[in-house]
């Protein structure tokens, strides 16, 4: 956060914290939340040390580590009312006086934000400015320039010799500064914004700046090479900008909702992770148990060996001990070798249970690699789920998903239940008599094909493919039937190829087999039809 930034800041947060009355604090790692009265309307001013932000918004968070700075702040600072919000300039430096009356005695203290390279702090300080708490004590043995101690007053930031780039003069630039010189002389300058005071002249920034400096201006951000560049040094840009209604939109945008599109992308990649763990485990089954029934699709062979002992038992010493037998009279002079530690009585009866054994198994790695093929396609119906879900609600119903199918657990008194408000199907109207609906995942899918189905309707779903369950209801023409099968193909796995076939079938010839996993069907009496994905539909 640069000191110009630091300085709309604190115009902004004046207009809101000033007169307020502090109801009730807040903290979370390097944050501490401010929770205020402002109209009748509780909100939080929230100031965050990693990443730098200050920001206004609307919800109150959870405390997640209630340190000494939250056991501090809560004892000595809620009943207070904000006073003033100024900034130390050029210093990087927030501070934000409050008042607290108890009986007939006045307290005042002084919460200051140091945003102070790579080493940020929160330090609460009496009208004195005596250091009551820090977020970051200097011990008494470590020999610092700068120490903040308990008790002892508080030691301002070395000053950084730079001007303000509000004391810039029009004659700044017949020195000949260069893009570095100007960085190292001036605050609040990075080097995009030299790079436009030295094309565009001295003119075009000091406009800018009267703008910046009477606020007549709307807060603004451009996107500029893939990245969002913060206002307003770069209004000139001719590029793709977005405009806010006041600064804490901008502020809600710039950090609350990245925030939560952070929060979200580290749940997808953990949901994710979970999905490529599942789905490695269940192949590695597949293929043991796949190697065990090749295996066992040798039994016939132990069957056919015993019986021919058993057929010649009557000139064979069944007490005897040897490793080959051989049968010359058979047609194809067949020999077996058997083990010579077991009698041929022995062996016989060993080759025929191992032939019974081989047929046991064969019957149950078959309903093993059944269900295990069937896991595997519920898995791969969930991570296409998955990678269509943009919300959070989407990414709560991919989890329910995974706990319904048994693939994570529940967390006893942990799990915090949400409602998912969002639908989980898109219902489209083709005309005045067809409608479609379409499953955005397993929970819509379940819905669509046992809800809103009647047995008469066309239910549609691309050929061997996770993807989504498409209903066609109404009266239909062959231009519809073909639009809602583009619509299953396109709203499936196999979406990026040429040609996907589309099965499709009456309602009534689909079934859910017992035990199914959430969206899982089985359908007879089937047509499949081919559909081209590039072509181009208006229906």
């Amino acid at each position: 956060m640069n000191a110009l930034t630091l300085k709309v800041v604190s115009d902004v947060l004046s207009g809101w914290l000033v007169k307020s009355p502090i109801v009730d604090i807040r903290t979370s790692k390097g944050c501490l939340y401010l929770v205020f009265k402002k109209a009748h309307k509780i909100r939080t001013a929230a100031f965050c040390m990693h990443p730098q932000a200050i920001f206004i918004q609307k919800n109150v968070p959870k405390s997640t580590e209630k340190d000494n700075l939250y056991q501090y702040a809560k004892s000595h600072l809620i009943g207070s009312t904000v006073t003033d919000v100024k900034t130390a300039l050029p210093d990087k430096v927030l501070v934000i006086g409050m008042e607290k009356i108890v009986g007939i005695r006045k307290f005042k203290y002084k919460i200051i934000f140091e945003y102070l390279g790579r080493n940020p702090n929160i330090i609460v300080v009496d009208d004195a400015d005596t250091v009551l708490y820090a977020l970051k004590i200097t011990p008494r043995s470590v020999e610092s320039v700068r120490p903040v101690r308990s008790g002892k007053k508080w030691p301002p930031p070395i000053k950084q010799y730079k001007l303000p780039i509000w004391n810039i003069k029009s004659d700044f630039l017949e020195d000949n500064l260069n893009i570095e010189e100007i960085m190292k002389n001036y605050c609040g300058i990075d080097k995009r914004t030299a790079e436009m005071i030295i094309e565009n002249g001295a003119e075009k920034f000091f406009e800018v700046k009267k703008q910046f400096l009477n606020k007549n201006f709307m807060p603004k951000i451009v996107y500029f090479k893939n990245r969002e560049i913060l206002f307003p040094f770069r209004t000139d840009m001719k590029q793709k900008s977005r405009i806010f209604a006041d600064f804490t939109a901008l502020f809600d945008y710039l950090y609350v909702q990245k925030t939560e599109n952070k929060k979200m992308d580290i749940k997808r990649e953990n949901l994710n992770k979970i999905i490529i763990k599942e789905l490695s485990r269940l192949n590695k089954k597949l293929q043991n148990a796949s190697g065990e029934m090749k295996e066992a699709k040798g039994w016939k062979k132990y069957e056919d060996c015993a019986v021919l002992i058993k057929s010649n038992l009557y000139r064979l010493n069944g007490n005897a001990h040897t490793s080959l037998l051989k049968f010359p009279d058979e047609p194809s002079g067949e020999s077996i070798k058997i083990s010579p530690e077991l009698t041929i009585t022995e062996n016989m009866h060993r080759l025929f249970n191992q032939s019974k054994k081989f047929k046991r198994t064969l019957a149950i790695k078959k309903g093993i690699i059944d269900k295990i093929n069937g896991d595997i396609k519920v898995l791969m119906q969930i991570d296409y789920d998955l990678k269509r879900s943009n919300t959070e609600e989407g990414l709560l119903s991919v989890e329910d998903e995974l706990l319904q199918a048994g693939i994570i657990k529940e967390k006893k008194a942990k799990r915090r239940i949400k409602t998912i408000r969002a639908d989980n199907i898109i219902k489209k109207q083709l005309n005045d008599a067809a409608v479609i609906y379409i499953g955005k995942n397993a929970k819509g899918n379940e819905k669509i094909t046992f809800d809103l189905a009647g047995k008469d309707d066309l239910w549609f779903h691309a050929k061997d493919v996770p993807g989504s369950h498409i209903l066609l209801k109404g009266s239909y023409s062959e231009k519809e039937l073909k639009y809602a099968a583009y619509t299953a193909a396109i709203n499936s796995k196999a979406s990026k190829n040429k040609k996907v076939d589309v099965d499709y079938t009456l309602k009534k010839f689909i079934k859910k087999p017992k035990g199914a996993k959430l969206g899982m069907v089985i359908y007879k009496n089937y047509k499949t039809i081919t559909i081209m994905t590039d072509e181009i539909w208006n229906c």
